[in-house]
């Protein structure tokens, strides 16, 4: 493992002058997999301040089962995002602080499976009665991104990327209705606004979220 870190870093090193002689005003396309999904992104190298500006689209869609407050949910999370950002090159050309902005069209949406009875708020309900119990989650459409990463040059004008960072989407804006008999019974709406507030709880941690992000680069 410590002979293949000194190989990269050797490689960063002696890579980086023949990589960073043809940045200023060079435009560079790259292929990225990320925590926003699979991406791909436009950068150009401006010749003032050691600033690059990058504008990426992300998208990815993962369906998984998960029990929320006892209840048991297909849960499908969908990514699609447009990043804009700035790289800021204080140390070199290969660490570059970043800061931006994400179009964000991030959602979750999760649709109830149980059968027989829903536990919902303090009260059980013939599943029958509720039909459909659907649950949806947004964030803010123009949210901030900072992070920190590295280009890792690997051939003349190709380079590995590393990034790390947080979207700070803002509290995700959380819907929960049901379709059945239900559905316009107050008794069963205040139950279910409580169940709703729980479900709230156990996804505010979205609200900053991390980004891991690994691509390869290819300059013009």
């Amino acid at each position: 493992m410590r002979r293949l870190l000194s190989l990269i870093i050797f490689t960063s090193v002696a890579a980086a002058p023949a990589f960073a002689a043809d940045l200023p005003g060079k435009t560079s396309f790259a292929l990225r997999v990320s925590t926003l999904g699979m991406g791909v992104e436009l950068a150009h190298t401006l010749p003032i301040a050691n600033l690059t500006g990058r504008i990426a689209w992300n998208g990815y869609s993962y369906d998984t089962d998960d029990t929320i407050e006892g209840i048991p949910y297909d849960v499908e999370l969908d990514l699609s995002s447009i990043t804009a950002l700035v790289d800021w090159r204080p140390w070199g050309q290969v660490t570059h602080v970043t800061a931006g902005l994400v179009f964000n069209g991030n959602e979750i949406n999760a649709t109830g499976t149980a059968t027989g009875t829903y536990a919902i708020g303090g009260m059980s309900y013939d599943a029958a009665d509720v039909g459909a119990l659907t649950g949806a989650a947004s964030f803010d459409d123009v949210v901030p991104y900072v992070g920190l990463g590295w280009n890792i040059p690997v051939f003349p004008k190709t380079a590995l990327t590393f990034d790390v960072g947080v979207v700070f989407q803002g509290a995700p804006q959380l819907s929960l209705t049901a379709d059945g008999l239900l559905a316009d019974d107050p008794g069963f709406q205040a139950e279910l606004a409580s169940e709703q507030a729980e479900f709230q709880k156990d996804i505010e941690d979205y609200e900053y979220y991390p980004v891991i992000a690994l691509g390869l680069r290819r300059r013009f």
